[in-house]
């Protein structure tokens, strides 16, 4: 039976599923703290922790986020800096329709691995 978690702080909410084979963050509303690393970093480094380094793949979808500013890039990066050192499997998706977020999300596919262990999708 999967775990569910739900994650608020102002006007961002990010509900986390764990199953036998991967955790999920959804994220919804909008991101636009000024410090967004203080509410961000522990659920993002929990959810690569429950991950296993590997063992389960960790999905976070965007593609219901309304707003996301320019100060919670860097939590993101700094997770995906700590995924790419280890064997995690890391999964970014983003609503390509939106084109706030094909541009935003286009800018990481940097942090993208050959073998697909980090990846970010379109939807």
């Amino acid at each position: 039976m999967p775990t569910t978690e739900s994650f608020t702080e102002k006007t961002l909410s990010i509900d986390l599923t764990e199953t036998d084979e991967r955790v999920e963050l959804v994220w919804k509303g909008k991101s636009n703290d000024r410090d967004p690393a203080r509410f961000l970093m522990p659920i993002l480094q929990n959810a690569l922790g429950r991950g296993g380094n590997g063992k389960k793949q960790v999905v976070i979808d965007f593609s219901s986020l309304d707003y996301m500013n320019s100060s919670t890039f860097s939590p993101l990066v700094r997770m995906l800096d700590e995924a790419a050192k280890g064997q995690h499997r890391l999964l970014l998706e983003y609503n390509q329709g939106r084109k706030w977020q094909a541009l935003s999300f286009s800018a990481l596919k940097a942090f993208e691995t050959p073998d697909g262990r980090i990846a970010l999708r379109g939807k």
